[in-house]
């Protein structure tokens, strides 16, 4: 498990540093990212390529801006 999320961990860390992501502890930030990406369930009739790419990306829309409505 800890090869799994230390990559996430380090890059949760960059980003806090850089300023992309607020101030909080790369190990939780990682592990709430990990935990919302495990409850993705792909859709189970094949979906396409382009699908899966928007799963994760409204996982990571999720991930960085919350489930608030969308203010842009």
């Amino acid at each position: 498990m800890r090869g799994l999320i230390q990559p996430v961990t380090d890059l949760m860390a960059r980003a806090v540093t850089t300023g992309e992501l607020r101030e909080a502890d790369p190990g939780f930030l990682a592990t709430a990212f990990m935990e919302l990406a495990a409850t993705v369930r792909p859709p189970q009739d094949g979906g396409t390529p382009a699908a899966a790419d928007r799963l994760a990306q409204d996982v990571v829309d999720l991930f960085l801006r919350g489930a608030g409505p969308d203010t842009h």
